[in-house]
């Protein structure tokens, strides 16, 4: 009746433990989950051998999740339904995430070990998700703050300039947007300056010369007036309709559609599996898709996105 927590525990506990093996290489993981003489003191283990140890996990589970949910009775299906605040109860849905994380890193393990990868992708291919996977972090119990990281953002939200390297990869001519030369993105992203522009920060703090000395680069030090921003910000801010007033409708993000192109972009431009498609294609499909969730999430804040001046997406 409970197997399917530890099941989906055990996905977590693998998928912190790679990035922890991305970051730090040897970790402790076969021995350091048991409460054995060693708990203390867990060895380090070899980096490739976690990887293959996860990704079996990975296929195990994703095979075995439906039986495993088919064979609880109804009121434990009930009592899943209620706590899974990611799926609601669904799954297939979590089969879907097991393998496109599955494919993530069965991608990055071929970079090393082709032949112990190459299984993996090929059989996560044929399963993985048809829409962004993500769930709402917002709830009635937290008192409407929209969660710790949602929180941050908003009560910071008259400092979060864009970085001149974002500002450069997105706006490629001059400093105002131009639809259908610059990234369609950047109008949801971010909002224009008191200039009626986009202009980012140096990220160089060190040499960094105070950004509102000159009476022109002021910026509105409240984050609950959109319109005092608009009129008085020097520099571009992340956009407040599509962040910080966004709270009961922006998601925690599990996995986008756009990511799972890009991987299939690798797996066709390295032959690792058969997609259907040229990496090209993929990467178009990354594209697309990508702006599809930005101005998805952007237009949930129908009482205030319009106040935002910005021009129709293009793309």
């Amino acid at each position: 009746e409970n197997k399917i927590f530890f099941q989906l525990a055990t996905v977590f506990k693998d998928v912190w433990s790679l990035r922890c093996v991305d970051l730090f290489n040897k970790i402790p993981y076969f021995d350091a989950y048991k409460a054995t003489q060693n708990v203390f003191f867990p060895k380090y283990d070899d980096p490739a051998e976690i990887y293959k140890a996860v990704l079996n996990n990975f296929k195990e589970i994703a095979a075995s999740l439906p039986a495993t949910y088919n064979g609880m009775s109804a009121d434990a299906k009930a009592l899943f339904t209620r706590h899974d605040v990611a799926f609601g109860g669904d799954a297939a849905q979590w089969v879907k995430y097991i393998n496109a994380i599955r494919l993530q890193y069965a991608i990055k393990l071929a970079g090393v070990d082709a032949a112990t990868a190459t299984p993996h992708i090929t059989e996560a291919l044929t399963n993985l998700p048809t829409t962004d996977l993500s769930f709402s972090t917002y709830t009635t119990d937290n008192g409407g703050g929209g969660g710790t990281w949602l929180r941050g953002v908003f009560a910071r939200s008259f400092v979060s300039f864009l970085p001149d390297l974002m500002i450069r990869i997105t706006n490629f001519g001059d400093s105002a947007y131009n639809p259908g030369i610059d990234d369609p993105r950047l109008p949801v992203l971010a909002i224009p300056t008191r200039f009626g522009d986009y202009r980012g920060v140096s990220m160089n703090t060190d040499s960094n010369a105070r950004y509102y000395s000159d009476p022109n680069q002021r910026y509105y030090v409240g984050y609950d007036n959109l319109d005092a921003s608009l009129s008085q910000n020097g520099k571009s801010i992340y956009n407040h309709a599509t962040f910080a007033m966004n709270a009961p409708n922006f998601p925690a993000v599990m996995i986008t559609l756009a990511e799972i192109d890009l991987l299939k972009a690798e797996v066709a431009l390295k032959n690792y599996g058969n997609t259907g498609k040229t990496a090209g294609d993929h990467i178009k499909d990354a594209v697309d898709n990508s702006c599809n969730w930005w101005y998805m999430i952007n237009g949930r804040n129908a009482a205030y996105r319009p106040r935002i001046r910005r021009a129709p997406p293009q793309w």
